[in-house]
């Protein structure tokens, strides 16, 4: 493989002008930036050798491709009110870009956060940004490439499968059309031995199927909308216990339009199999074309999809952390050496939401192991977590102790599922232990180690791990 990188850019920031609460500085800048992608496959590995596949990798084909983007930006910190009663400082950051990308045009991007310090001790901050993402290489031009999907609600064309837009008489009343629809696609032979008497009928939990996904270079930006609010409490006491104390808290709500995702092989069978984008239950249905069937057993075979901008995501949570830090000797121990300090991050994850397509379930992941990767977002939507780190320092001496808690969780099928499914999540919580340490024998030379999960706790075990592992 070869990434190359051309970038150019200019950036100039300085004093703007002097206002009745300090100094309102400026910056502007432009950049130009281009990446070139090639690369190459193993022959053996492509789509045209897959019988010389190595086990547990799937075919793939070389991918090349180029983008560039030119962008001006600017930002301005405006100090607004300062030493008045309530307003220690309150200071309105603005910042505005626009980027003009090869293949999808011109985009503007821009922003509006306040900080307001309302007391020494307590300050107040939050603000609106408008952002985007552009399209990466592989997004655009990423050759054709199989994964493969497994799972929930099993084979749409199966008189057994959990879709509700499926051939499931007892879930679908169109059931009919779907089945003769699936006909038409797997052929009459195949139909023939799928649906006849003695047949072997999906179940609604399985259903294994491969996903040939392609870059698409007329895929467009993802836009996101944020607002953020939070407190800052430090209180900078003369007491040396809490002197060193300080609190953090913040809410953030984020919306994503447009999401970037390669289609799940389900929402091309949803697509393809529901009124709502095929009203006809016509087998000429784009949707429909790329739903390749056994042609002699008529069970699912592969799907063709692309990357798209059809999804939508609602993120939201709060975030806080509390930091603290003394000497043992203003803590009693007068005899001891050394600084202790211990910092706890908590996030609790209120919302997040997605929707691969307008015709769609909107899925609720919290609680789950999921986003599935279709989505694109990372996965672990575990409703909270929790970082604490314990220190110890003396002098050239600097020890931590991590300790990552995260709570149960259901699977990502349950996630989708409205039934209760006997796949497994993350049964129970997860503790892992981390230990870090480091000794400067003078400021240009230090040792460190560490040990990583020091209790050699084993990972969760979903399911299907269970069932691969």
């Amino acid at each position: 493989s070869r990434m190359l990188q051309d970038d150019v850019v200019a950036n100039f920031q300085g004093h703007l002008a002097n206002l009745p609460a300090g100094e309102a500085r400026f910056s502007i800048g432009g950049e130009y930036r281009k990446n070139d992608y090639r690369y190459v496959f193993d022959h053996l590995n492509t789509q045209t050798s897959f019988l010389d596949l190595g086990i547990g990798t799937f075919p793939a084909n070389s991918t090349r491709g180029a983008t560039s983007v030119k962008e001006l930006y600017g930002e301005l910190l405006v100090p607004l009110l300062k030493e008045i009663p309530l307003i220690e400082h309150m200071n309105l950051e603005l910042g505005y870009r626009h980027s003009d990308y090869r293949f999808q045009g011109g985009i503007e991007t821009y922003k509006a956060l306040l900080d307001w310090g309302v007391t020494p001790a307590l300050r107040v901050r939050g603000g609106y940004q408008k952002a985007t993402r552009a399209p990466n290489i592989a997004e655009m031009f990423q050759a054709e490439s199989q994964t493969w999907g497994f799972g929930v609600p099993g084979d749409p064309c199966g008189i057994n499968t959990l879709a509700a837009y499926g051939a499931n008489a007892a879930l679908n009343p169109n059931s009919a059309a779907v089945r003769t629809l699936c006909s038409q696609i797997m052929g009459a032979g195949a139909a023939g031995n799928f649906y006849g008497p003695g047949a072997i009928t999906p179940s609604g939990t399985g259903g294994l199927y491969f996903v040939n996904v392609v870059g698409n270079p007329k895929v467009n930006p993802e836009d996101s909308t944020t607002w953020t609010a939070g407190l800052v409490f430090q209180p900078h006491l003369d007491n040396p216990l809490l002197a060193g104390f300080s609190s953090t808290i913040d809410w953030y709500s984020i919306k994503i339009d447009g999401m970037i995702a390669p289609e799940s092989g389900l929402a091309v069978y949803q697509a393809c199999l529901s009124p709502s984008s095929n009203p006809t239950y016509s087998a000429s249905n784009e949707a429909c074309k790329r739903i390749l069937r056994n042609p002699d057993t008529g069970g699912m075979t592969a799907v063709y999809a692309t990357y798209l901008n059809t999804g939508k995501a609602k993120l939201s949570g709060v975030d806080m952390s509390v930091d603290w830090k003394a000497s043992l000797s203003d803590m009693g121990m007068a005899s001891a050496p050394g600084r202790v300090g211990v910092n706890v991050m908590f996030s609790k994850l209120l919302t997040l939401d997605t929707q691969a397509s307008a015709a769609a379930p909107v899925i609720d992941w919290v609680g789950s192991l999921g986003p599935s990767p279709g989505t694109s977002l990372n996965s672990g939507a575990f409703s909270y977590r929790v970082f604490t780190t314990f220190t110890y320092g003396n002098g050239a001496f600097n020890s931590s102790l991590r300790w990552r808690h995260l709570p149960s969780a259901v699977s990502e099928a349950q996630a989708q599922s409205t039934t209760k499914l006997s796949l497994l999540g993350a049964e129970s919580s997860y503790d892992v232990f981390d230990f870090s340490a480091a000794y400067s024998l003078n400021s240009m030379l230090q040792l460190r180690a560490g040990i990583d999960n020091v209790f050699n706790t084993p990972p969760c075990m979903d399911t299907w791990s269970m069932r691969t592992g």
